[in-house]
């Protein structure tokens, strides 16, 4: 017995030593902060989709890594209550809350591993959505939902729709809809909805129903005081384009009738107003009532049709409508409801057509013909097919008139109506469409309608930059000349507006082949009776007929700071309202600090809130009370959000994403270099500082180019598969330079080795680049410089151009396949920057482009260059690849089929994040060389070799079952 309870002290004893052991933290234990790798990027966090309430006590987000699942959480602002939620893989969930805050909703996707799942099994992935008590934490759970919404100004009710399943493409589109009521939890289940609304108090219901044979079809109303159910329209027909007017006082729909001759459904509008009295006030219009409605055409279904303000007359379009081919003759009576319908119906009966015979789809030549005289290039025309097809011509009808009024037409396309639809705005480009289309200088003439009458007047001739109507709906606001005018429509009188304001809103700074452009204004002050502009500094009130200015900024030109934008804190404004505050992003020309001010009641004076070696991208504020959230990020700060009053002070960090970054080794800091251009330009660059950087030591450094890019020196770099993180690589021990680049017309190429070498002679004169290690690295515009950089220098140990133009005369007459436009007005009206075609200017195009100077090459060269590249045809890869190749110059070219521009799909993202840091590691870090760029890969042994990349890449228990997998096969 004593041995047995000495054995049992034994054995307590050294658990018990053991557990002392376990929780005592030795150095060992702790961990250290770590150079980032590829797992590391892909467990990455950052925050999306965030909201807060109208009473600004809750705050919610969506983590989500780089890859895998995310996590919502719904967190008191002021307060220590907290719900956190799985929402699947998704880059960023739906999320609202009640008017009241006491509620909020949220969709749910299906994990990454199941949406794999139901891929091999060839289903769709369907969410659902959470509903939550914020008071008592009671969730409840939705299955199978497709959309979700609060009854708005009314906390009390909520609607979600049901998934359906597809009943064919013509089908019903009919679903369940639930109605949920709030405070008790009763539910109501609406059948066959096609489409539902709340009004703007959320005190009526809306809805469509679309049910199999129409039995039923029609537009209902419910009272949700009274839960009083109104059949407003009934008809074995389509109901579509449900729009309640702004107010929620009135309703229109579209109501569309199959027809036998025709391909289109042909649709009237039935309009209702009055919608509490017992029979609410229905208005129908159909074409056939109306003998000025143009022959051959239909209301259109692709333009929901929409009250005035006053409720005197709906907006609508109109297109043409489109024969069946194989039309047989019906001599039933025609009962269409247009007016175009009845017309061929007489013809009919006067005159015997012969039914044209019909083609065979395979019979068809796969044909595209190209015309010199075409205003929009082909290839424009295929991409912008779908907005053709639903293109309409807007019009009006008068209630009261029974007036229709067509605005649109094939002369003037493109009208809007103006708010309070007193007047619309014509824009007329039929005399500059093809020549815009070449050049770049894109122009319009801009009419004016009387919307009660529809006479329309020539405002202007050939403008090129219109910024849009009043929030009165009286004036719109152009550009001409140097100086801001406006046009007040109820005269037909022009005013310059900053002729006599002592500054000039030219954008003087604009290196683009374009003359006194504008800078862009800040916006129409609401009520239409002034304007904000800017001047690229400071923010001018200008009086919307001209007159007395005022500088409400005061110190930006001065003091060097830009007041560059306003933070849109309502996005329900009409117009700027300056008796509230209103608050501008301010950023240090020179400095690079960056902060926030506040304009009070429209004075001048602006009140510097934040102001800091940092940057505060976004601003809210909570509909009811005057709580903020902002946040503030740093180049070593990750940007996590804090919650302030108006003053932006004694701010709380609510998000704490950024405890990520302690994980890690990331940067020492970061330098801002002051250098000279070799044309005398005052520049700026950015040093970003590797991790663990001691001072008097020379790094390797990477050189990354984009135009000006010295501004985003506070700018936290988020990690990213796909293309370059300046943090993964000051984590693995580079240092990365970001020079400014600014550009000489005609000269795109060499202004880059104008203002990038002295640049990189100013950082190696810091010390921190190592001179012998250094690489030059861009994409797009970007790599285009890469690409020539080293034609004129062999100051870069390795260089990686992706997707670049390498030959500027064969990439002019390029198509950009992602617009369909030809590479021609980008060339000479925006970032190419020359004054013409290359016929007028062979040297300059010769001079600038890297495929005639690549026997200069010296500089090992990685190209990206993806075989769908809708932006710089592949071609200009491929054609310097080749050129290098030929002159026995070091290069490799990377090619991720079917990819665009970039790279998009996650395998290929990861791929490609791998190969940039086996390359820089190789030539500035003395790494061995990968395989693929010191011997390359047969393309019979491609498959298997990239097969082993991936399992070499994944974690250890993903290698194991990899393997298994490859058995199976």
């Amino acid at each position: 017995m004593k041995n047995f309870q000495k054995s049992i002290i034994i054995i307590l004893t050294l658990l018990l030593s053991f557990s002392l052991h376990a929780q005592k933290p030795d150095a060992d234990s702790v961990k250290a902060p770590k150079a980032v790798q590829l797992q590391d990027i892909l467990n990455w966090k950052t925050i999306r989709s965030v909201v807060i309430s109208d009473d600004g006590k809750w705050f919610a987000y969506q983590v989500s890594p780089n890859d895998g699942d995310s996590q919502l959480f719904v967190r008191q602002t002021d307060g220590d209550k907290k719900y956190s939620f799985p929402v699947g893989e998704t880059r960023g969930t739906r999320i609202k809350f009640s008017r009241d805050s006491k509620w909020i909703a949220f969709a749910i996707s299906p994990t990454k591993k199941e949406k794999k799942k139901l891929k091999k099994q060839k289903k769709k992935a369907h969410n659902d959505f959470i509903l939550l008590n914020l008071a008592t934490g009671k969730k409840k759970k939705f299955k199978n939902v497709s959309q979700f919404s609060f009854s708005k100004e009314n906390p009390e009710w909520l609607a979600f729709a049901k998934h359906s399943a597809k009943k064919g493409k013509n089908g019903p589109k009919g679903k369940d809809v639930i109605l949920y009521h709030l405070p008790n939890g009763e539910q109501f289940n609406i059948g066959n909805v096609s489409q539902f609304s709340f009004n703007k108090k959320g005190t009526l219901l809306a809805w469509t129903v679309d049910a199999a044979d129409r039995s039923g079809n029609g537009v209902f109303l419910r009272d949700l005081k009274t839960n009083v159910v109104k059949a407003l329209d009934n008809d074995s027909t389509e109901y579509r384009g449900l729009n309640w007017n702004e107010e929620g006082t009135a309703l229109a729909v579209l109501k569309g009738k199959d027809d036998k001759k025709y391909e289109d459904k042909l649709y009237s509008i039935v309009g209702f107003k009055n919608l509490l009295k017992k029979y609410p006030t229905k208005i129908v219009f159909t074409s056939s009532e109306n003998e000025s409605f143009p022959d051959g055409m239909t209301v259109s279904p692709n333009r929901s049709p929409r009250w005035t303000d006053d409720l005197d007359a709906i907006l609508f379009g109109i297109h043409e409508l489109k024969k069946k081919e194989d039309t047989k003759k019906d001599t039933a009576k025609d009962t269409s409801t247009t007016k175009v319908a009845e017309k061929d119906s007489t013809k009919k009966s006067k005159s015997k057509h012969k039914k044209p015979p019909k083609v065979d789809k395979e019979d068809i030549p796969g044909l595209v013909i190209w015309h010199w005289k075409d205003k929009r290039l082909q290839p424009m025309q295929q991409v912008q097919l779908g907005q053709d097809k639903n293109f309409n011509y807007l019009c009006i009808y008068r209630v009261d008139d029974k007036k229709f009024i067509r605005l649109a037409d094939d002369d003037i396309r493109n009208v809007m109506a103006a708010p309070k639809q007193k007047f619309a705005i014509g824009f007329d480009n039929r005399e500059y469409e093809l020549s815009g289309n070449l050049d770049g200088r894109r122009y319009q003439d801009i009419y004016v309608f009387d919307l009660k009458t529809g006479k329309k007047t020539l405002a202007l001739k050939k403008n090129r930059w219109n910024f849009g109507p009043s929030p009165d709906g009286t004036h719109f606001l152009y550009y001409e000349k140097g100086n801001f005018h406006t046009y007040d429509m109820r005269t037909g009188r022009t005013y310059n507006i900053t002729a006599n304001v002592p500054t000039t809103f030219i954008d003087t700074e604009d290196d683009h082949n374009v003359i006194d452009p504008p800078v862009r204004p800040v916006g129409w002050v609401k009520g239409g009776k002034a304007a904000l502009l800017s001047d690229a500094w400071d923010v001018w009130l200008i009086p919307v007929h001209g007159g007395k200015s005022k500088n409400l900024t005061m110190d930006g030109k001065k003091e060097k700071i830009r007041y560059r934008r306003r933070f849109r804190l309502d996005p329900e404004e009409k117009g700027i309202d300056l008796s509230q505050p209103q608050y501008f992003q301010m950023y240090g020309e020179w400095t690079k600090w960056n902060g926030i001010a506040r304009i009070d009641h429209g004075k001048p004076g602006a009140k510097k809130l934040l102001w800091d070696k940092a940057y505060f991208g976004r601003l809210m504020k909570a509909k009811d009370s005057g709580t903020y959230v902002y946040t503030k990020e740093s180049d070593l700060e990750f940007p996590d959000y804090r919650v302030a009053d108006k003053n932006l002070k004694n701010a709380k960090q609510i998000t704490n994403i950024g405890e990520q970054v302690k994980n890690y080794l990331w940067s020492a800091g970061s330098k801002l270099i002051n250098y000279v251009s070799d044309k005398g330009d005052t520049l700026q660059a950015a040093l970003f500082l590797p991790a663990n950087y001691e001072e008097g030591k020379s790094y390797p450094t990477i050189v990354y180019i984009y135009e000006k890019l010295s501004q985003r020196m506070y700018y936290f770099s988020n990690l990213r598969t796909g293309g370059f993180e300046k943090s993964f690589y000051t984590s693995n021990g580079y240092a990365v330079l970001m020079p400014d680049i600014v550009y000489k017309v005609n000269d795109p190429g060499m202004s880059a080795v104008w203002c990038v070498l002295p640049a990189l002679k100013a950082a190696i004169a810091t010390g921190v680049v190592d001179k012998d290690h250094v690489a030059i690295h861009g994409h797009s515009w970007g790599g285009y410089q890469t690409a020539f950089l080293i034609t004129q220098t062999d100051a870069f140990a390795a260089a990686l151009a992706g997707a670049p133009l390498t030959n500027m005369i064969s990439m002019y007459s390029s198509v950009y396949w992602n617009s369909g436009s030809a590479n021609q007005p980008i060339f000479e009206s925006s970032q190419g920057r020359f004054t013409g075609g290359y016929w007028d200017n062979l040297e300059a195009y010769t001079r600038n482009s890297p495929v005639y100077y690549a026997e200069n090459v010296t500089t090992p060269l990685l190209l990206l260059h993806n075989d769908k590249d809708g932006a710089v045809d592949w071609n200009q890869g491929i054609e310097y690849f080749n050129t290098l190749r030929r002159l026995g110059k070091p290069v490799v070219m990377l090619q991720y089929k079917g990819e665009n521009h970039g790279v998009r799909k996650p395998q290929n993202r990861i791929d490609y994040t791998v190969r940039m840091k086996e390359f820089f590691d190789h030539h500035l870090m003395g790494k061995p060389a990968p395989e693929w760029w010191e011997k390359g890969i047969s393309y019979l042994k491609l498959d298997d070799y990239l097969k082993d990349c991936v399992r070499k890449r994944m974690p250890k228990n993903e290698t194991k079952k990899a393997k298994k997998a490859d058995k199976k096969e």
